[in-house]
């Protein structure tokens, strides 16, 4: 009976004493590339059969296309056959611009953004392209609108974030109920405009740890919708004087997220320690959602 006793007692020692080192081990940081791809907002395809009733096609968020066939070709000048379809990527929300890993910066200046859409239209596995002369037309569904916005053309290949360029190609903002976009090319689009601010700073960060690198930073403004993204512990053009929210996270060597929030005031020189709490999947989407 004391054999048996004391046996117990060893376990409970050595479990316990695993837990406490699982607790107190130190953090290895992991991309997180996988979370990203199981939540990002997906692409969506529309098939168009007819040229009569297919438009406006809806997207789930409310963006609208408004383009016939007649003013799409084949990169080699052939005729669009029916049928041929529409591919639509919409990103609105701060949440869904951080699963795509998408922000709304133009150069080194942060753009107040009313939407970020990617348009594209295929036949037969072959990507058209806009006629020239022609513009396909869209209306985001961001309300309210505001003045001064315009059209930035993104250079995302594979939809890996490069830059947003300001177009110069004829492609118009009208300001309505919504914003009506007429755009001279095909592909990732924002309705944008350069966000105010009494100059920028770069904001480092510092954190306990292993592989810090592979923490993935974001930084949500709170007078307009900007976004912007880190990397190598430091987020560069912060807006000087701007409240803003602070969203680090990534996944540690035991497959558990790691998430620090915090809302602050960016100063001139700002630095930062992270504190890296465990979180569920759950709660992680929760406080993106919540931006």
């Amino acid at each position: 009976m004391k054999k048996i006793f004391l046996s117990i007692i060893t376990s409970v020692v050595v479990l316990s004493s695993c837990n406490d080192d699982r607790i107190n081990e130190e953090a290895e940081y992991q991309p997180m590339d996988e979370f990203y791809n199981e939540n990002k907002p997906e692409e969506q395809e529309f098939v168009i059969t007819s040229d009569t009733g297919s438009v406006p096609i809806v997207g789930m968020e409310g963006t609208e296309l408004w383009g016939f066939r007649n003013i799409l070709e084949h990169r080699n000048g052939d005729e669009v056959q029916l049928p041929y379809s529409l591919k639509l990527i919409e990103l609105y929300s701060y949440e869904d611009m951080i699963l795509y890993r998408m922000p709304t910066l133009a150069s080194t200046s942060i753009l107040e953004s009313g939407g970020e859409v990617k348009i594209t239209a295929w036949e037969s596995g072959k990507e058209l392209v806009l006629k020239s002369g022609e513009k396909y037309p869209l209306v985001l569904a961001t309300t309210p609108t505001k003045a001064g916005m315009s059209v930035y053309h993104g250079d995302h290949p594979n939809n890996e974030f490069g830059s947003w360029d300001a177009s110069s190609d004829g492609s118009i903002i009208i300001q309505a109920e919504k914003y009506q976009m007429h755009t001279a090319k095909m592909g990732w689009q924002n309705c944008g405009q350069a966000g105010s601010n009494n100059g920028t700073t770069d904001v480092k960060f510092s954190v306990e740890g292993k592989g810090g690198e592979f923490i993935d930073l974001y930084i949500t403004l709170k007078d307009y919708q900007g976004l912007l993204k880190g990397n190598n512990l430091v987020v560069n053009s912060v807006p000087i004087g701007q409240n803003v929210t602070i969203v680090a996270m990534a996944k540690d060597q035991n497959d558990e997220y790691r998430l620090h929030k915090q809302e602050i005031m960016i100063t001139d020189g700002l630095e930062i320690i992270l504190d890296m709490q465990v979180v569920s999947e759950t709660a992680l989407l929760s406080t993106l959602a919540g931006l």
